[in-house]
């Protein structure tokens, strides 16, 4: 619960930030914008692929732009488990703005395509049950290591405003579709033993239900952008 009102907290005082910045910056003049750095503060605290995310967008039709975005954690941060957690993420996104024809700027209402890879590896000390015994029968327990792919396609509307001096916050959110592989990389334990999920390990088990496993469910995506315009 305290990590999600810290989530809350950082985008009301982004959002708050930026409506200031824009309010005080009087559109006399503009410079259309071609490019733009982003960083994506929130990933941080991703249950699931928690990293820090830095990429860019190019501008290159009047009305269609490109953005490429990578996101790495070298086992430096974790906020919903004490797995040490090394991820990589990669986001390409194609965006068409809602706007009229030839007017050269990265701003206004936006429908976007995106795919997303990445990957999680962790070390997890497993305990392995008898499969359809109850209560659990434990017949082994070894530190493995999961590796966890995930691709995910989505469908985004946002709204990006960029201020005279270049300041940019992008807002966005979409249906989509999660595509999870789970494997144990280093596990000895007998192939038909199953894991066991210790009960102090509480609420964490809605995103990381470490057993092997391919699913593919629907997601939904929403996040917010901020950033420099050149």
């Amino acid at each position: 619960m305290r990590k999600l009102v810290c989530l809350c907290l950082l985008t009301v005082f982004i959002c708050f930030t930026s409506s200031n910045v824009f309010a005080q910056d009087a559109p006399t003049t503009y410079k259309p914008k071609r490019f733009a750095v982003k960083i994506e503060p929130i990933k941080a605290l991703s249950p699931d692929l928690p990293v820090l995310q830095v990429g860019g967008e190019f501008l290159f039709h009047p009305k269609w732009s490109v953005e490429q975005s990578i996101g790495f954690n070298g086992k430096w941060f974790s906020y919903f488990t004490d797995y040490e957690h090394q991820v990589f993420t990669s986001r390409t996104e194609l965006r068409y703005y809602l706007k009229k024809r030839g007017i050269k700027k990265m701003k206004g209402m936006y429908v976007a395509a995106e795919a997303m890879f990445g990957t999680n590896t962790y070390e997890y000390d497993a305990w392995f049950a008898r499969r359809g015994t109850w209560p659990a029968e434990i017949i082994c327990i070894e530190k493995i290591d999961i590796k966890r792919r995930t691709f995910r396609p989505n469908f985004k509307f946002g709204y990006q405003l960029i201020s005279r001096k270049g300041f940019v916050l992008d807002a966005f959110a979409g249906p989509g579709f999660n595509f999870k592989q789970v494997t144990h990389v280093n596990r000895v334990c007998q192939d038909d033993a199953v894991i066991h999920h210790p009960a102090n390990e509480g609420f964490i088990l809605e995103f990381f239900d470490h057993k092997e496993e391919k699913v593919a469910l629907p997601s939904f995506a929403f996040g917010c952008k901020i950033g420099w315009a050149f």
